[in-house]
Protein backbone atom coordinates (compact mmCIF):
# COMPACT_ATOMS: atom_id res chain seq x y z
CA UNK A 1 0.00 0.00 0.00
CA UNK A 2 1.34 3.35 -0.79
CA UNK A 3 -0.21 5.18 1.51
CA UNK A 4 2.00 3.40 4.57
CA UNK A 5 5.39 4.87 3.10
CA UNK A 6 4.16 8.09 3.78
CA UNK A 7 3.28 7.50 7.15
CA UNK A 8 6.23 8.00 8.84
CA UNK A 9 7.26 10.96 7.20
CA UNK A 10 3.74 12.59 8.07
CA UNK A 11 4.01 10.93 11.71
CA UNK A 12 4.75 13.96 13.75
CA UNK A 13 2.45 16.20 11.94
CA UNK A 14 -0.57 13.72 11.76
CA UNK A 15 -1.66 13.75 15.53
CA UNK A 16 -4.82 12.94 16.19
CA UNK A 17 -6.10 14.11 12.35
CA UNK A 18 -7.21 10.39 11.86
CA UNK A 19 -10.69 10.08 10.02
CA UNK A 20 -12.86 8.56 12.86
CA UNK A 21 -15.45 7.87 9.50
CA UNK A 22 -13.90 4.91 8.18
CA UNK A 23 -14.98 1.75 8.18
CA UNK A 24 -14.04 -1.61 10.52
CA UNK A 25 -11.23 -2.79 8.72
CA UNK A 26 -9.27 0.16 10.79
CA UNK A 27 -8.65 2.01 7.37
CA UNK A 28 -8.68 5.59 7.81
CA UNK A 29 -7.45 8.81 5.40
CA UNK A 30 -4.98 11.67 6.56
CA UNK A 31 -5.84 14.77 7.50
CA UNK A 32 -3.97 17.57 5.46
CA UNK A 33 -0.79 19.10 6.98
CA UNK A 34 -0.99 23.45 8.00
CA UNK A 35 2.61 24.50 6.98
CA UNK A 36 3.69 27.59 8.72
CA UNK A 37 6.80 29.79 7.68
CA UNK A 38 10.08 29.56 8.89
CA UNK A 39 11.17 32.11 11.48
CA UNK A 40 14.35 32.35 10.18
CA UNK A 41 12.57 34.13 7.03
CA UNK A 42 10.19 36.16 9.01
CA UNK A 43 13.75 37.49 10.40
CA UNK A 44 16.13 37.65 6.92
CA UNK A 45 12.75 39.65 5.64
CA UNK A 46 13.03 41.98 8.40
CA UNK A 47 16.87 42.80 8.09
CA UNK A 48 16.33 42.64 4.41
CA UNK A 49 13.90 45.46 4.98
CA UNK A 50 15.82 47.41 7.24
CA UNK A 51 19.30 47.06 5.01
CA UNK A 52 17.09 48.60 2.27
CA UNK A 53 15.73 51.34 3.97
CA UNK A 54 19.19 52.23 4.98
CA UNK A 55 18.15 52.53 9.05
CA UNK A 56 20.66 50.33 11.15
CA UNK A 57 19.78 52.62 13.97
CA UNK A 58 19.36 49.87 16.99
CA UNK A 59 16.28 49.87 19.59
CA UNK A 60 18.19 50.49 22.51
CA UNK A 61 19.39 54.04 21.23
CA UNK A 62 16.03 54.76 19.53
CA UNK A 63 14.57 54.37 22.71
CA UNK A 64 17.41 56.34 24.55
CA UNK A 65 17.15 59.40 21.86
CA UNK A 66 12.82 59.34 22.48
CA UNK A 67 13.11 59.26 26.44
CA UNK A 68 15.68 61.96 25.95
CA UNK A 69 13.46 63.91 23.56
CA UNK A 70 10.43 63.53 26.29
CA UNK A 71 13.07 64.86 29.05
CA UNK A 72 13.05 67.88 26.98
CA UNK A 73 9.52 68.26 26.46
CA UNK A 74 8.77 67.65 29.96
CA UNK A 75 11.36 70.12 31.16
CA UNK A 76 10.16 73.03 28.49
CA UNK A 77 6.79 72.28 29.51
CA UNK A 78 7.68 73.05 33.51
CA UNK A 79 9.24 76.37 32.33
CA UNK A 80 5.97 77.19 30.18
CA UNK A 81 4.35 77.13 33.67
CA UNK A 82 6.57 78.80 35.65
CA UNK A 83 6.32 81.19 33.09
CA UNK A 84 2.50 81.33 32.63
CA UNK A 85 2.40 81.46 36.91
CA UNK A 86 5.04 84.24 36.40
CA UNK A 87 2.80 86.08 34.45
CA UNK A 88 -0.14 85.49 36.50
CA UNK A 89 1.33 86.42 39.33
CA UNK A 90 2.25 89.97 37.65
CA UNK A 91 -0.94 90.24 35.61
CA UNK A 92 -2.55 90.13 39.54
CA UNK A 93 -0.63 92.52 40.65
CA UNK A 94 -1.03 94.71 37.85
CA UNK A 95 -4.95 94.45 38.03
CA UNK A 96 -5.00 95.53 41.94
CA UNK A 97 -2.66 98.62 40.93
CA UNK A 98 -5.45 99.57 38.20
CA UNK A 99 -8.38 98.88 41.07
CA UNK A 100 -6.05 100.99 43.47
CA UNK A 101 -5.81 103.69 41.02
CA UNK A 102 -9.04 104.40 39.78
CA UNK A 103 -9.91 104.28 43.34
CA UNK A 104 -7.97 107.09 43.92
CA UNK A 105 -9.23 108.94 40.77
CA UNK A 106 -12.31 108.27 41.96
CA UNK A 107 -11.59 109.58 45.43
CA UNK A 108 -9.78 112.50 43.97
CA UNK A 109 -12.47 113.44 41.18
CA UNK A 110 -15.15 113.71 43.90
CA UNK A 111 -12.42 115.77 45.78
CA UNK A 112 -12.54 118.56 43.00
CA UNK A 113 -15.72 118.54 42.51
CA UNK A 114 -17.00 119.41 45.89
CA UNK A 115 -14.36 122.09 46.09
CA UNK A 116 -15.45 123.53 42.57
CA UNK A 117 -18.99 123.89 43.90
CA UNK A 118 -17.44 125.39 47.29
CA UNK A 119 -15.96 128.07 44.53
CA UNK A 120 -18.95 128.26 42.27
CA UNK A 121 -20.95 129.04 45.18
CA UNK A 122 -18.31 131.29 46.89
CA UNK A 123 -18.10 133.34 43.53
CA UNK A 124 -21.68 133.33 43.23
CA UNK A 125 -22.03 134.78 46.37
CA UNK A 126 -19.56 137.25 45.75
CA UNK A 127 -20.92 138.64 42.93
CA UNK A 128 -24.01 139.00 44.38
CA UNK A 129 -22.34 140.97 47.00
CA UNK A 130 -20.75 142.87 44.90
CA UNK A 131 -24.16 143.81 42.81
CA UNK A 132 -25.89 144.46 45.31
CA UNK A 133 -22.83 146.87 46.90
CA UNK A 134 -23.15 148.50 43.00
CA UNK A 135 -26.43 149.35 43.42
CA UNK A 136 -26.25 150.84 46.83
CA UNK A 137 -22.85 153.12 45.08
CA UNK A 138 -25.40 153.50 42.11
CA UNK A 139 -27.93 154.69 44.80
CA UNK A 140 -25.66 156.95 46.92
CA UNK A 141 -23.68 158.53 44.16
CA UNK A 142 -26.29 159.33 41.45
CA UNK A 143 -26.57 159.01 37.82
CA UNK A 144 -24.14 161.88 36.75
CA UNK A 145 -21.08 163.19 37.97
CA UNK A 146 -20.43 167.19 36.72
CA UNK A 147 -17.11 168.05 35.62
CA UNK A 148 -14.61 169.96 37.37
CA UNK A 149 -15.59 173.39 36.98
CA UNK A 150 -13.40 176.92 37.07
CA UNK A 151 -15.51 178.41 39.50
CA UNK A 152 -14.04 180.51 42.48
CA UNK A 153 -15.89 180.73 46.02
CA UNK A 154 -17.00 184.13 44.91
CA UNK A 155 -19.41 182.34 42.25
CA UNK A 156 -21.06 180.40 44.51
CA UNK A 157 -23.91 183.25 45.26
CA UNK A 158 -26.89 181.85 46.13
CA UNK A 159 -28.59 184.52 45.02
CA UNK A 160 -26.81 184.03 41.47
CA UNK A 161 -26.53 180.19 41.26
CA UNK A 162 -29.33 177.47 40.86
CA UNK A 163 -28.32 174.65 42.93
CA UNK A 164 -29.69 171.06 41.55
CA UNK A 165 -31.14 168.62 43.97
CA UNK A 166 -28.91 165.45 43.16
CA UNK A 167 -28.39 162.10 44.99
CA UNK A 168 -27.04 161.17 48.24
CA UNK A 169 -23.43 161.86 47.53
CA UNK A 170 -23.24 163.21 44.37
CA UNK A 171 -20.78 165.70 43.46
CA UNK A 172 -22.82 169.47 42.94
CA UNK A 173 -19.51 171.29 42.33
CA UNK A 174 -15.59 170.87 42.43
CA UNK A 175 -13.68 173.71 43.40
CA UNK A 176 -9.66 174.98 44.47
CA UNK A 177 -9.36 177.41 47.26
CA UNK A 178 -6.16 178.77 48.69
CA UNK A 179 -4.90 181.08 51.59
CA UNK A 180 -5.58 184.22 49.46
CA UNK A 181 -9.43 183.48 49.35
CA UNK A 182 -9.70 182.39 53.21
CA UNK A 183 -11.56 185.57 54.37
CA UNK A 184 -13.77 185.50 50.99
CA UNK A 185 -14.61 182.07 51.20
CA UNK A 186 -15.72 182.75 55.05
CA UNK A 187 -18.08 185.14 54.10
CA UNK A 188 -19.33 183.18 51.35
CA UNK A 189 -19.90 180.08 53.16
CA UNK A 190 -21.85 181.48 55.49
CA UNK A 191 -24.25 182.72 52.98
CA UNK A 192 -24.24 179.75 51.28
CA UNK A 193 -25.11 177.27 54.27
CA UNK A 194 -27.81 179.39 55.72
CA UNK A 195 -29.47 179.12 52.66
CA UNK A 196 -28.89 175.22 51.91
CA UNK A 197 -28.44 173.41 55.19
CA UNK A 198 -28.51 170.21 53.14
CA UNK A 199 -25.01 171.08 51.24
CA UNK A 200 -21.49 170.06 52.91
CA UNK A 201 -18.18 170.46 51.85
CA UNK A 202 -15.90 168.03 51.41
CA UNK A 203 -11.56 168.70 51.44
CA UNK A 204 -9.30 166.15 50.59
CA UNK A 205 -5.98 166.97 52.17
CA UNK A 206 -2.94 164.90 52.16
CA UNK A 207 -2.96 163.36 55.32
CA UNK A 208 -6.16 162.38 56.76
CA UNK A 209 -8.07 159.40 58.89
CA UNK A 210 -11.70 157.79 58.49
CA UNK A 211 -13.61 158.09 61.05
CA UNK A 212 -17.22 156.17 60.82
CA UNK A 213 -19.92 155.40 62.93
CA UNK A 214 -21.15 151.97 63.97
CA UNK A 215 -22.58 149.71 61.22
CA UNK A 216 -26.41 149.55 61.57
CA UNK A 217 -28.79 146.71 59.59
CA UNK A 218 -32.16 149.15 58.53
CA UNK A 219 -33.72 146.16 56.62
CA UNK A 220 -33.55 141.60 56.02
CA UNK A 221 -31.87 143.09 53.32
CA UNK A 222 -28.82 143.92 54.38
CA UNK A 223 -28.62 147.28 53.61
CA UNK A 224 -26.24 149.18 55.67
CA UNK A 225 -26.51 152.81 57.24
CA UNK A 226 -22.99 154.30 58.49
CA UNK A 227 -21.87 157.66 58.40
CA UNK A 228 -18.19 158.30 57.34
CA UNK A 229 -16.61 161.63 58.25
CA UNK A 230 -12.63 162.89 57.45
CA UNK A 231 -10.88 164.02 60.61
CA UNK A 232 -8.16 166.30 59.36
CA UNK A 233 -4.82 166.62 61.44
CA UNK A 234 -3.71 170.01 61.67
CA UNK A 235 0.13 169.35 61.18
CA UNK A 236 2.88 170.99 59.37
CA UNK A 237 1.79 169.16 56.28
CA UNK A 238 -1.94 170.66 56.32
CA UNK A 239 -0.06 174.52 56.75
CA UNK A 240 2.03 174.17 54.05
CA UNK A 241 -0.44 172.76 52.08
CA UNK A 242 -3.47 175.72 52.86
CA UNK A 243 -0.34 178.14 52.35
CA UNK A 244 1.39 177.09 49.19
CA UNK A 245 -1.17 174.79 47.38
CA UNK A 246 -4.78 175.17 46.25
CA UNK A 247 -7.05 172.42 48.21
CA UNK A 248 -10.00 170.75 46.36
CA UNK A 249 -12.91 171.06 47.62
CA UNK A 250 -15.89 169.13 46.69
CA UNK A 251 -19.95 169.99 47.30
CA UNK A 252 -22.44 167.70 47.84
CA UNK A 253 -26.75 168.19 48.62
CA UNK A 254 -27.74 165.45 50.43
CA UNK A 255 -31.64 164.93 49.05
Amino acid sequence: DIRKLFVPRFQGARGNAADASGDGDGAATAAPVQMRPSPVSHVLSAKAIEAELGDTTSPDVIIAELRQANDQLVSEVEMLKTANQLLTNQLGDVRTAVVAERKQLDKEATRLKKLEDVRVRTIERYDDQLSFLEAQIKALRGTATLDESSLSMSDLDPTQEAVVMLSLGQLLLDCGVNSTQTQHSNDVAKSFWSNFPMVFVTADFLMHETVASNVVATSTTAFLDTDVSYRVRQDAVLLHNITCRPINLELHKVT
